[in-house]
Parts: C-alpha cells; structure tokens; sequence
C-alpha cells in the first residue's frame, strides 16, 4: 500500500459525531490537529490535502454520522473523499459494522 513508510491509522467514530461542534472536536482529537484548526470543513481540508506521512482512516457507525449530520455529515465525507484524490499519502474507507466485526478475531 505504502512501501516501507510509516502509516498512521486513524478510526473515526460517527457515533461521537452529533453535532458540527462534537465532530470537530473528534476529528481535532483522532488526527492530533493543531490548536489553530479552524473547526469547519475548509480547515478539514487544508490539513488534509497537505498531510505528508501515509494516512489510513476508517469511519465507523457511519449510520450514526448521517443520522445526526445529515447534508453536513455527507459533505464531511465528500471532503475525505476529495482529499484522497488530492493526496495520494491518504486512504480512507467507510466500514460497515458488519464488515469491521468480521476482521476481529477475538
């Protein structure tokens, strides 16, 4: 996927993700932002199409984003989904509970 670089995973929960401000909060948190992130979708992609180390994220409960979000919550995705298009250091993938569940070896 990436060669022999370091790779970073980040695992979005859309479950935490409530309202815009709860969103920002969680993306600032799981990504280690900076302090000066702007908290809105263009400050989500600024970072985003300048990340420089290889990136994977993984949204779960994308149900739960959607259903608290709504249109933002699929703007959200359409700016990963951008990014990615963008940056070639990220890839992003929505995980169906089913499928995360799957992978899981207990």
């Amino acid at each position: 996927m990436y060669a022999d670089e370091e790779v970073q995973f980040v695992i979005l929960d859309g479950a935490q993700m409530t309202t815009k401000e709860e969103a920002h909060a969680h993306l600032k948190q799981q990504f280690n932002f900076p302090d000066y992130y702007g908290n809105n979708l263009d400050a989500l992609w600024d970072l985003l199409s300048t990340w420089s180390d290889p990136l994977y994220v993984r949204l779960i409960n994308s149900e739960a984003l959607y259903q608290s979000l709504g249109s933002y919550g699929v703007q959200l995705i359409s700016v990963f989904t951008d990014a990615l298009q963008e940056n070639s250091k990220i890839r992003f993938e929505i995980s169906h509970e089913a499928d995360f569940f799957e992978n899981v070896i207990l």
